[in-house]
């Protein structure tokens, strides 16, 4: 009995499997008949540009508002199948209100199987761009090629200018906020019986800059900074990645921070670290550096200015850079004539010290050179004298043809003074330099000055030569 069992049972429950197959059979779904599924929205986590791997959440103000919208578009007619614009229902979501709805997911709705292109973007209102808005507008079953063709608006050829100027996260009025622009992309879709869900992930069209600086090698100089810019970033960018219609982008772009009342990191007295700030993504846009500059309190307002070496910035991405400074001193020569009555241009001894300030005596003639810098490994070092408005009231000054020498003459009045700027660039390894040295001549009484030709021992030294008028007696 037990041996027949052995070849029966498995006869009985292959007979059985058969029978469940059939029944599956029967029960196989339409692969024709629409589908239940979902839309999911996904603001994307911000990427470290320095370490690609690196990503961090954002922070408040940096994701979705209540302004998304999502267009299903069907691949093979170009038709808007399914639109969701979910503004009025999250207009009571505290998240959404904030500019924080970190993720948003429809109902369920139907679709037929098939290919389908889904966009989908948040934050619109800040972009004021009319095509964008458009599309906030569209309705089902719009064709896309008819809309292009009637209106010249093709939803992957829209750019938005300036975006990041326009952020405004924390204003009193709800309705004034603006939040940064979110865009995503999917294409071709292919929804079959099997699909439950659609997930889109929102890339923010700005990019974080994160500024760190390191005063170290002026330490016991008190030395502050004041302002930072940071330039070259693109004047515009493409609603979707990849986006072969931008074109002539500017690298225009100049982003500044007030650093006057900025602190040093508790504990590390010449560490300063710079509030982020947002700028438009660049993209494609040429192999332009960006520059960084940052004015200091130093001599009164020695300007620093460096390239890095990356010349893009993808968006939703974080850039960090950390200032550190060399202490390349400018190789000047400085030289200033006094002319006694009825005698050739006699040198006097210019007085200089390292705060940068010069001090010539009232009616001299002066010549200030600039050699370079003092410093090892230096390439491609250029001089630039400028010579500013308030300048040219108080002394006649011009420049060399080189643009390294600097001449003038200033009028005979003790207690006056001007500014003058030296611009010297240089190259250090695969880096590109810049520095602003601020340089004020103050005019002092001609007698405070020492003559650089003294005589010898033994020689009388000649003084001014006055002239006094005699009164001839009737």
């Amino acid at each position: 009995m037990t041996k027949w069992a052995r070849f029966v049972l498995p006869a009985f429950c292959l007979s059985a499997l058969t029978g469940c197959l059939s029944d599956a059979d029967e029960l196989t779904p339409d692969p024709s008949a629409p589908v239940s599924l979902q839309i999911r929205l996904v603001a994307e986590q911000e990427g470290d540009l320095n370490d690609t791997r690196a990503t961090e959440a954002g922070t408040d103000g940096e994701y979705m508002s209540d302004e998304i919208c999502v267009l299903i578009v069907n691949c093979e007619t170009q038709a808007v199948t399914k639109k969701f614009l979910p503004t009025d229902e999250l207009q009571g979501d505290a998240a959404a209100q904030a500019g924080n709805l970190r993720e948003w997911s429809s109902e369920a709705f139907t679709l037929r199987p098939g290919d389908y292109d889904v966009y989908a973007f948040a934050n619109w209102s800040t972009a004021d761009n009319t095509q964008l808005n458009s599309f906030v507008g569209v309705g089902v079953n719009v064709s896309l090629p008819e809309l292009e063709s009637n209106t010249g608006i093709d939803i992957r050829n829209i750019v938005l200018d300036d975006p990041a100027s326009k952020l405004d996260f924390d204003n009193a009025s709800i309705s004034s906020r603006r939040f940064i622009p979110m865009s995503g992309y999917v294409e071709k879709v292919h929804v079959t019986a099997a699909t439950r869900s659609i997930d889109v992930g929102l890339d923010r069209l700005v990019s974080k800059v994160r500024v760190q600086v390191d005063l170290s090698a002026f330490e016991g100089s008190d030395v502050k900074p004041r302002q930072l810019t940071f330039s070259n970033v693109a004047d515009r960018i493409g609603l979707f990645r990849k986006q072969d219609a931008v074109q002539d982008i500017q690298r225009d772009k100049t982003y500044t921070v007030d650093l006057s009342d900025l602190q040093p990191v508790s504990g590390m007295s010449n560490v300063y670290l710079v509030p982020d700030f947002y700028v438009n993504a660049t993209e494609g846009a040429g192999d332009q550096p960006f520059t960084v500059t940052l004015t200091t309190d130093q001599f009164g307002g020695t300007v620093y200015e460096a390239s890095t070496q990356r010349t893009d910035m993808e968006r939703n991405a974080i850039l960090p850079i950390n200032l550190t400074f060399n202490d390349y001193v400018p190789q000047l020569d400085m030289q200033a004539w006094l002319a006694p009555i009825g005698s050739f241009p006699v040198p006097v001894a210019v007085q200089w010290d390292d705060s940068y300030v010069v001090e010539v005596p009232e009616g001299c003639q002066f010549s200030f050179s600039a050699d370079g810098l003092a410093g090892n490994g230096l390439e491609n070092v250029t001089c630039q004298w400028t010579i500013p408005e308030e300048a040219q009231n108080v002394a006649a000054i011009e420049t060399g043809s080189n643009g390294t020498t600097v001449k003038g003459h200033v009028t005979a009045q003790a207690g006056l003074q001007f500014p003058l700027q030296l611009y010297i660039q240089w190259d250090e390894g695969d880096r590109h330099y810049a520095r602003t040295y601020p340089i004020t001549v103050q005019v002092k009484d001609m007698f405070s000055f020492d003559w650089l030709n003294a005589p010898s021992v033994g020689y009388m030294r000649q003084l001014f030569p006055e002239s006094v008028q005699i009164l001839i007696k009737k």
